[in-house]
């Protein structure tokens, strides 16, 4: 087998995997939406947090496909408005998840974080359809601020939170951040601006750069089950 053909195989393997986990956490709070020993509103943020992961998920197999498959099959055209699909996706994710989180608990008296996460998606989808340098930067820029607004949003909930409510918003916090930066840092988004980082990490290293966006990714859904699983455990609600 060719390297090329190889390093293809192993990036398909952790991109499974890192769905694999996606899937298990979205069945594993949708089924918690069922579980009577949750009052209604721990239940809605259950539903949230399942919707949340399926976006992922989907966000992430059109990413597969489009990589791996549609550049080949059908062309660099259509593969980049499958890759721009998936981001929206995964940018609608974090607009759901914040929306409720963020309208629940007004921590800034009012939901900002949803409004600048609102303006980020919009912008996304308007600039994602277009063509050109200038607007690769925007789009990527928009894209990293809505990324970003998860991570501060459970930060915040964790610097006013106590003891097993403080220690798990802060794994969200640090799932979140792996998250987003695992997408951010993939091959196709780092290697029209970096791409010295890229030739750095596999010269120092000696292995494909490919590898560290699912890595990240698995690392992140661990985390967040981790975090959410102890939440319910000890029946808590953030609020």
């Amino acid at each position: 087998m060719a390297y090329e053909e190889l390093i293809r195989e192993f990036d398909l393997i952790l991109w499974t995997a890192a769905n694999f986990l996606t899937l298990f956490n979205s069945i594993f709070t949708l089924r918690l939406v069922r579980n009577e020993r949750l009052d209604k509103s721990q239940r809605h943020a259950n539903l949230t947090w399942g919707l949340y992961f399926l976006f992922m998920l989907f966000g992430n197999i059109l990413n597969i496909v489009w990589r791996l498959y549609l550049v080949e099959t059908a062309g660099m055209d259509i593969a980049k408005l499958v890759e721009k699909i998936s981001l929206i996706m995964i940018s609608v994710g974090w607009l759901v998840i914040i929306g409720y989180f963020d309208r629940k608990m007004l921590i800034l008296k009012k939901p900002y974080f949803f409004y600048i996460m609102c303006i980020s998606t919009l912008l996304t989808i308007i600039v994602g359809f277009h063509q050109g340098t200038i607007l690769e930067i925007i789009y990527f820029i928009t894209t990293s601020i809505g990324f970003s607004v998860f991570p501060i949003l459970f930060l915040m909930i964790s610097r006013r939170s106590e003891g097993i409510l403080k220690k798990n918003a802060r794994r969200i916090f640090i799932a979140a951040v792996l998250f987003g930066v695992g997408l951010l840092v993939q091959t196709q988004n780092v290697e029209p601006f970096l791409p010295q980082i890229i030739a750095l990490f596999e010269s120092t290293l000696h292995l494909p750069y490919l590898i560290v966006s699912p890595i990240m990714i698995i690392i992140s859904m661990i985390t967040f089950w981790l975090g959410i699983w102890n939440l319910y455990l000890y029946n808590i609600e953030i609020e």
